[in-house]
């Protein structure tokens, strides 16, 4: 996967944000991938500058997290996008957690594995994992 400066990603979308190119015409112009010029300003504006920049730790989610996170995208008329905003995590990311989700075979169901639950709040994350999306 090739990464990309903040300042390569923050160049591209005020070229766009001038509203003279298109997003096809700027990502060829600057031999970019057009999803990715695209997802760069889609980012920019529902999330700021801050969008922009890398992320140099890498981060953990709790199993609740994850779930409020995707009962949210499921109870919410907002995009992937939007929610991914929302809750500053990676569009992708969500999407691997409802996989997960759906089959309760993932990291998650590890995850409850090791977090010590007495039976009933067991019983509840489990229902929310294994409930189809």
């Amino acid at each position: 996967m090739v990464k990309y400066s903040s300042e390569l990603k923050a160049e591209v979308v005020s070229e766009y944000l001038q509203g003279d190119i298109s997003i096809s015409l700027l990502s060829k112009k600057r031999n970019l991938p057009r999803i990715q010029v695209g997802r760069w300003i889609q980012n920019f504006r529902l999330s700021g500058a801050d969008a922009l920049k890398r992320r140099r730790v890498k981060r953990s989610f709790s199993v609740e997290f994850k779930v409020d996170v995707i009962k949210y995208y499921q109870t919410h008329d907002e995009t992937l996008a939007e929610v991914s905003a929302k809750f500053d995590v990676n569009s992708c990311q969500i999407s691997l957690w409802r996989t997960a989700f759906r089959t309760c075979l993932d990291t998650l169901t590890f995850d409850l594995i090791l977090v010590k639950l007495d039976q009933k709040q067991e019983f509840l994350i489990r229902e929310k994992l294994c409930t189809p999306l």
